[in-house]
Parts: structure tokens; sequence; C-alpha cells
């Protein structure tokens, strides 16, 4: 042991540079933009998560066997949401001394960081040099896109459905390329894993396998960790079939219809304006050229993988779409844009190669551009257009005092000017209160295509009210036959430093002058009126 830490210092200073501290930089800067909205969120999760909250909760109430319903805003939602990941942060937080709140916090971040090492794993499995894959990983690392819906509360689930599905493409292209039974194996039990843990890592997993089976034109292994994936996944999906019947399975995979779906697909696909970033467009502009020279070269496949993702995948595609992006990006900068500053003879097996790292221009603007990158993916973190706020710590304690104050049964609206409820309180609401929000649309999904375009267009209808006064809250209520028992309006920037202090000023002085309306809470995170003339 007393020769051990010399000779290890030893090794690591014997190894170059070029292996070692550009993957560092990649790494600290994937840390920073992730940890950024984390340590401005007061100590709660940053956006959504409360639907997983209340779910995890139930499996540990129901011995971790799954309850045939969530208690989750009046326990009517079907217990059918893939599981993996709400087991996982129901384990860690009976084994684990931390409360299950901080596990929706650090978990995701956790679970966003190690999607940036598999990225780079199945990078090098499908690009030409370490110096691409390294690219393609930062790329990744840097678009906000990628991560935007992996470290809010929901990417317990999100994130693990992420990694394990990138894991399941790597080694599926290992699989198909060599044929050896280990990296079969292990297709099989992550596709399979990843299916258990999110819808969309389920789709994404799926046409993948199918779209690297097709280009190896391998239909015996295709369908081998095909089958595999199917037969692992039976463990959730098989019971799930057998209790709610296979139309409920598949209830939530096309809300919105085809046609919105193909719309918004093609114009993310024609726009290249699906990976958010806010001063220049750097991953966009050379997956461009990357693509374009692919093209150029005959080879259409990671455009095809783009425009599949992009066109199948209603709500969360552009994450999985920049996989295939961030890919063809590495070829943008290695084969288009650097040969224009400097010539590599051979890009070698180090992340760098040794013109560039002789090169202090080229060295120095590939560093200023991450570094650009970087503070455009944190400032994209404190905008009102990023999903990575918190509920403010003086909502909750409304929340609290409607826990304590109301009756079991209170119904409520939860009023915010969002439509989609993406700014974390229509959602957490019923979590932390245990009363019901009427137009909360999360869950909701479960219950069927129909039921779901009438709570979203409930809610749609309510959230105009926000910039109304209260006559706007009672025709709402008379067009849909009855009236809720309160009304919660939170109070200050609902979608971070850079949002408007208060989401519903006319209405709120409306209520309070209302006389059908009595204010019963009117702190500093919330109003709260209960409905005294009710339709």
């Amino acid at each position: 042991m007393r020769g051990f830490a010399p000779t290890w210092f030893a090794r690591l200073r014997g190894e170059s540079a070029s292996k070692i501290v550009p993957g560092f930089v990649v790494g600290l800067v994937a840390f920073v933009v992730r940890i950024f909205p984390i340590a401005t969120s007061g100590g709660f999760p940053l956006n959504d998560g409360g639907l997983f909250y209340v779910m995890a909760r139930d499996l540990q109430s129901n011995s971790f066997v799954m309850p045939a319903t969530t208690s989750y805003n009046g326990g009517q939602i079907p217990f059918v949401y893939p599981p993996l990941g709400l087991y996982l942060v129901a384990v860690l937080h009976a084994v684990l001394p931390v409360r299950l709140l901080d596990l929706f916090i650090w978990l995701p971040f956790i679970l966003s960081m190690a999607s940036v090492a598999a990225v780079f794993f199945l990078a090098r499995e499908l690009l030409p040099s370490r110096f691409h894959a390294l690219v393609a990983t930062a790329a990744f690392a840097v678009t906000p896109v990628s991560y935007l819906w992996v470290v809010v509360g929901g990417g317990v689930t999100r994130g693990l459905g992420l990694v394990l599905g990138l894991l399941a493409v790597a080694w599926t292209v290992k699989f198909l390329r060599r044929g050896r039974r280990r990296d079969c194996a292990a297709a099989i039990l992550a596709g399979g894993l990843a299916i258990m843990s999110h819808p969309n890592a389920a789709l994404f997993t799926v046409v993948a396998i199918a779209l690297f089976g097709l280009q190896a034109r391998s239909i015996r292994r295709t369908a081998l960790v095909a089958f595999g994936v199917a037969a692992v996944s039976a463990v959730w999906w098989l019971p799930v079939v057998i209790r709610f019947g296979p139309a409920r399975l598949v209830s939530a995979g096309s809300l919105d219809g085809p046609l919105i779906g193909l719309l918004e697909g093609f114009y993310g696909l024609l726009s290249f304006a699906t990976t958010q970033e806010v001063f220049l467009p750097f991953v966009a502009a050379a997956g461009l050229l990357g693509m374009l020279l692919l093209l150029h070269r005959r080879s259409g496949f990671l455009f095809a993988w783009m425009a599949v993702e992009l066109l199948i995948d209603q709500r969360v595609g552009a994450m999985y779409a920049l996989v295939p992006l961030s890919l063809a990006a590495s070829y943008g900068v290695a084969d288009v844009i650097l040969p224009a500053f400097v010539r590599v003879t051979e890009y070698g097996d180090g992340l760098v190669p040794e013109e560039i790292r002789r090169s202090g221009a080229v060295r120095n603007g590939l560093l200023a551009v991450l570094c650009l990158a970087m503070l455009g993916g944190m400032a994209f973190d404190v905008s009102p257009a990023s999903l990575e706020h918190a509920v403010p710590a003086a909502t909750r304690d409304a929340y609290q005092w409607v826990a304590d104050h109301t009756p079991a049964d209170a119904r409520f609206v939860v009023i915010t000017g969002g439509p989609g409820g993406n700014e974390g309180n229509q959602e957490w609401f019923p979590a932390l209160t245990s009363r019901i929000s009427e137009t909360t649309p999360q869950g909701v999904e479960w219950l069927g295509a129909e039921k779901w375009r009438d709570v979203s267009n409930d809610n749609v209808a309510l959230q105009k009210c926000a910039s109304d006064t209260a006559d706007c809250l009672i025709t709402w209520a008379a067009a849909r036959g009855h009236a809720p028992d309160y009304v919660f309006l939170p109070k200050g920037q609902l979608l971070g430093p850079l949002s408007p202090s208060d989401c519903c000023t006319t209405l709120r002085k409306s209520l309070l002058a209302s006389a059908d309306f009595a204010v019963v809470y009117d702190g500093p995170g919330a109003t709260i009126a209960r409905w005294v003339s009710r339709p």
C-alpha cells in the first residue's frame, strides 16, 4: 500500500493530456449547466415530479406491490406507469437516511450526468475516432434539451429511461457487429429495463433497435434482441395487460392526435430549432453541416434516425433526436469546420489529435465555443422558457395551510396562467395537500385520450381567467355545470427570476372584492378563495 499512491500518480502523469483534460472539461461543463438550476431551487425538486412522488409513497405503503390505482389527486388514476424509476426511488428512500423529496432533487441530476457518459459510450461505437466521440458528447452535454426534462423532479423516471435506452442501443450495435453473447445479454437487459422506466424511453429504444437492425441487415440478431427485450419487460407490462387490458397500457401514447404530432415533428425537423440553445445554435449548425456531409457521402442513417424521433414522439422527441444530431455534429466539427483551420492527418486514439493541441488558436477557439455554450445553457436555465424552476417555499407554506385548514374532501382549482400545467404548481398541489385539483392534467393520460382532452381543454379555459376577473371564473364554472370549493392562486415568480412577479394580479384583486368569493388565506405565497355562490 505504501507504494500505491506514487505509482498511481506516476501513471496519471504519464498519461497524455489529450486523454484526460478534454474529457474532464466536458464533464465539468455538463456538471455546471445541470447543477446551476438545482443550486437555486431552494431545496425542492425542479418543476414536476408530484405524481411520481405520490406513486413512490403508494408503493411503500403497499409493501412494494403495485396497487390498482395511485392515491394521487383522488385515487382514480390506474397504476400502469412504467414502475422501475418509482421502485428505485422508493427503495432508496427506505434504505438511505434521506428525505424522499431530496431524492427527487439529486437522483435526476445523477441520472442526467450518467446520460452524458452513456452518449460517449454509444458514440465510441458509432463514430470513427475518440475525438468524434468527444465532440458528440460535448454537443449533447451543453445543449439544454438534453437535460431539460431530466434534471427536473420527473427525471427519476425520464433520466433512468434515457440512460438505459442509450446503453441498450450501444450494446445492440455491438452485438449486431460482433455477435458476442455478452453484448446481446447486456442489450436485452438494458432494453427491457428502459421499457420499464419510461414510455418515451421505450419508444426510443424500440425504434433505435429496429433502425440499427435494418441498417445492419441482420434480421436474426435484431429479432433475438427484440424478443429478449419484450421478455424482460414482460415482468411489468404482462400483469398490466391482464389487469387493465391493452387499451389502458397504450392510452398515453397519442394524446394530441397524429396530425398535430406530425406537424410539430416536421417543424422541428426542417427548422433545426429543437436544441433550445440561447446565444448561437452551435450544436444545431454543426449538426446540420454533419448531416449534409453524411448525405453527400450517401449515408442518411443519422438524419433518418433524427427524423423518426421527431415525427413519432410528441412529448420529448427533441431530447432523443438530439442523440443522432450530436453524433452528426461531430462530423460537422471534425470533418467540415476544423479542416478549414488546421490539417489533421490522423485522429488517432487520443481524445484530441496532436495537430489541434499544437494549434493554440484552434484549441482556444474550441474552448471558447464550449464556454459560450455553457453560459448559454445557464442563461436558459433561469429563463421563463425553461422548466427548471421549483415551487417557491412561500407557496409550499400555503399548501400546508390547505392541508391543515380545509376539509379532506375539498376540491380546488389552481390558476397560474399556464395552460399546460408545466410550472410545477398544478402537479405538486394535490401531492402535498392531499386535496383534489380538478383541472390538473398530470396522470390523466392513463385514463384515455378522451378524458385527457376533456381535462386539458377545461384547464386551458380556466387558465385564461388568470388575466381576467372573477366573472371569468363564474362563466367558466357555469359552462362546465359545476364549480370547485376553492380557488388557489400562487404568488411570486413562477417561472424563475426573469418571469413576472405575479401571474394573476387582476384576478387576485377581483376575488378580494367579489361577493361570490370569500378570501380565506392571503399570504406571501398564495391567495386562497372559497367559492361562496356556486352555480
